[in-house]
């Protein structure tokens, strides 16, 4: 769901979870329908909580192991030199560390956002950007 920081705090929507640490495109929103900065995430995260339905939560929980999946299987790659392209497992072990709790549990969803923002600034640095 593409959503403006406007139509969040008129529709009540909750910011991303990731927040600070999430991308924001300049994009059409699907609230308001006017280009501006958006946050994209899965619509049923847009919501809080307890607004759930049981569809919902059984979302959740589906879409909380298909991101913990990713989240454990992201790596960062070595990107000079004679051993490019193999695993930094300094780098991915530190990746692996880094965990979003929310209330009190495992956020897969953010977790994901998270490392992935993490990866590519690692990545950026090793190439030297």
């Amino acid at each position: 769901m593409l959503y403006c920081e406007d139509c969040r705090i008129y529709n009540n929507l909750k910011l991303p979870p990731s927040y600070p640490y999430v991308d924001i495109f300049k994009a059409t929103c699907e609230l308001c329908h006017k280009m501006k900065d958006c946050y994209d995430i899965p619509a049923i995260y847009a919501k809080h909580r307890y607004n759930w339905t049981t569809e919902e939560k059984i979302l959740d929980t589906m879409l909380q192991k298909e991101y913990r999946g990713k989240a454990e299987e992201m790596i960062i790659p070595i990107t000079k030199g004679k051993h490019a392209g193999a695993v930094n497992h300094e780098y991915t072990d530190m990746l692996l560390g880094v965990l979003v709790q929310v209330e009190g549990q495992i956020d897969w969803f953010a977790t994901y956002e998270m490392r992935r923002k993490l990866r590519d600034a690692i990545v950026k640095k090793q190439k030297g950007g």
